[in-house]
């Protein structure tokens, strides 16, 4: 099909990405739905900021690996509230 994206690892499920966290490298399976979050555009854009746009071994956040897991499970709380009020 002339596409050059890989197909995504058999352990990230449809609807999810794989990033790679702080200074060890942690990989991290998030919900895509995240991105959108202001909390997740600052990041992004700070790791654009510190490790710029050519990510050949995956996404790097710079985070540490508990204030993100923190922040994924905040924002996974949010989004189970919103789905049970609609």
């Amino acid at each position: 099909n002339g596409s050059s994206c890989a197909a995504a690892p058999y352990d990230v499920p449809e609807g999810y990405l794989a990033v790679y966290v702080g200074e060890e490298r942690r990989r991290c399976v998030m919900s895509a739905r995240h991105l959108s979050h202001p909390w997740f555009k600052a990041l992004l854009e700070k790791a654009a900021e510190e490790f710029g746009f050519d990510h050949k071994e995956g996404l790097r956040l710079p985070c540490d690996v508990v204030a993100f897991k923190l922040m994924v499970e905040k924002l996974d709380k949010a989004s189970e509230r919103r789905l049970i009020r609609e």
